[in-house]
């Protein structure tokens, strides 16, 4: 990513941050909006892929059951939405049925799968202990995706 992109989307994760404080009516965005540059650089650069991630494995699981998939990762939707409209059409089509899963607050997605969407995610924070106990715990688990994800679709 250039400079003004980079510029932009940290800019954007400010804007999200001060949101998901107003809409939870509760935290406070000081952290998320000091360390903006240095998360979406994290995000951005670093932490692109996941093979362990429960959405990947959740889509192995329904394709096994016959349901196609397609995983979109949007670490930006500032970003995202300064792209041409018929590229976002090309990784979101209109009319089509969107899954999101995020580890904060479901609004941080709600803008990017629409009407036609559904959002699954936290609804509060503080949790603290090892991430895979967190992942099973809160449900970050692929058979919890697949389960969220047939619900949503009716099968």
């Amino acid at each position: 990513m250039n400079n003004f992109t980079m510029v932009k989307a940290a800019d954007n994760i400010r804007i999200l941050a001060a949101s998901m404080v107003e809409k939870a009516k509760s935290g406070h965005p000081g952290g998320a909006m000091g360390g903006a540059d240095f998360i979406n650089t994290l995000y951005a650069e670093f932490l692109v892929y996941d093979p362990q991630n429960p959405l990947i494995e959740g889509a192995e699981l329904l394709k096994a059951e016959g349901i196609k998939t397609r995983i979109v990762s949007v670490p930006s939707e500032g970003v995202f939405r300064n792209q041409d409209k018929k590229d976002q059409e090309s990784v979101l089509p209109a009319g089509k049925k969107v899954f999101g899963l995020t580890a904060c607050l479901p609004v941080t997605l709600e803008g990017l799968v629409g009407s036609n969407g559904k959002v699954w995610g936290l609804n509060s924070f503080g949790f603290s202990a090892p991430y895979k106990i967190l992942d099973e715990k809160l449900g970050f688990t692929a058979a919890n995706v697949c389960k969220q994800v047939k619900e949503f679709l009716g099968k």
